[in-house]
This record gives C-alpha cells, structure tokens and sequence, in this order.
C-alpha cells in the first residue's frame, strides 16, 4: 500500500518505536500473522 512507503508516515512509526519488516510486496513465505503469533508468544513467556 502506498501510505506504507510515505516518509512521514514511516517516521511517524519509528518514532513509536514499531520494528518494520522489510519484504517483496509478494512472498509466499512470509506472513504477517505468524510473525503478530510468534511476537504474542514471546510477550506471554516474559511475563
């Protein structure tokens, strides 16, 4: 999506401190939802 390439949008990420992943706009292997899952895992273990 267009918006997720502005810079100020992107800065405005940063500045939250949202890690961005970077990939092909089309890839088989990778899916967004497994990495949320995979990131939950590791919060719920922490605590």
């Amino acid at each position: 999506a267009r918006y997720m390439c502005c810079r100020s949008f992107t800065e405005y990420l940063q500045n939250l401190g949202v890690e961005r992943m970077e990939w092909r706009a089309v890839s088989p292997d990778l899916n967004p939802v497994e990495h949320l899952w995979i990131s939950l895992g590791v919060l719920y273990v922490l605590e």
